[in-house]
């Protein structure tokens, strides 16, 4: 089973920056990426989401 994921990080004045991490390092990812100054994430999976307001699992 493949568990990497998509996770895209956005901010304004800043290029997109895409990764291809498992999936139990994407939080890990965010916090890092965040602390450089970006402020939204996506995160391509099937079960849930992560924005800039954190987790949600999807319906």
């Amino acid at each position: 089973m493949n568990n990497k994921r998509w996770l895209i990080a956005t901010a304004p004045g800043k290029e997109r920056e895409c990764y291809r991490v498992n999936e139990q390092d994407v939080e890990g990812y965010v916090n890092s990426l965040r602390t450089s100054g970006f402020s939204k994430f996506y995160v391509a999976a099937d079960s849930y989401v992560i924005d800039d307001k954190g987790r949600k699992e999807r319906d």
